[in-house]
């Protein structure tokens, strides 16, 4: 249970909501006016956000929430080096290729998307937390290098093979596609050997 209060801690912590609004335009249409480029966090949650262009300018971005939005596309992150949470959950994001220079992403949230190839994540080695329920996941290899990992969450999808997981000295919880999970490292040991292709 304490990996899924680390979830909640992330996507419920109060931030930043931008509000102001210029004549019949929102808040988002006129992002660079209306947060300081300096703004370290921002929660969009379930607002009507569907272009991301303006938040190419944020360079101080450390924690970004896009919960239950419109998102399709995440080339304007790409450049948001000081990203350490980006919840995605709930969009409509399939590429993570935007990502894969995000050095400082600590906590990914991709739950409830159609993403289904996690290669653009091979190289963030700062990710202790990664989200992946209700996605298309089914080939954990990329994050076999993701040796901070601590917290993997893989309910809800068509993975069988946790092979590339017996790597990862600091993953402290895993839950299961069936929802069974894991805080030990003797239990994550075992779970993991008796889902890996035998020799």
């Amino acid at each position: 249970m304490a990996g899924i209060g680390w979830a909640d801690q992330q996507t419920t912590a109060p931030l930043p909501k931008p509000d102001c609004t210029v004549e019949g335009k929102p808040g988002f249409q006129i992002l660079t006016e209306c947060v300081a480029t300096d703004e370290t966090e921002l929660d969009f949650t379930f607002k009507s956000v569907t272009d991301l262009s303006p938040f190419s300018v944020l360079t101080s971005l450390e924690g970004l929430y896009l919960r239950h939005t419109s998102v399709t596309d995440l080339s304007p992150l790409s450049g948001l080096t000081s990203l350490e949470t980006l919840d995605l959950s709930d969009t409509q994001v399939t590429d993570l290729s935007p990502l894969s220079g995000l050095t400082s992403l600590k906590g990914l949230f991709l739950n409830e998307t159609q993403v289904a190839d996690l290669s653009p994540l091979s190289g963030l080695t700062s990710l202790t937390g990664l989200v992946l329920n209700e996605t298309q996941v089914a080939d954990l290899s990329p994050l076999s290098g993701l040796t901070s990992l601590e917290m993997l969450f893989l309910f809800d999808t068509p993975v069988e093979d946790l092979s590339p997981l017996k790597g990862l000295p600091n993953l402290s919880y895993l839950m299961m596609p069936d929802g069974v999970s894991y805080s030990t490292r003797s239990e994550i040991k075992a779970a993991i050997a008796a889902h890996s292709p035998r020799p």
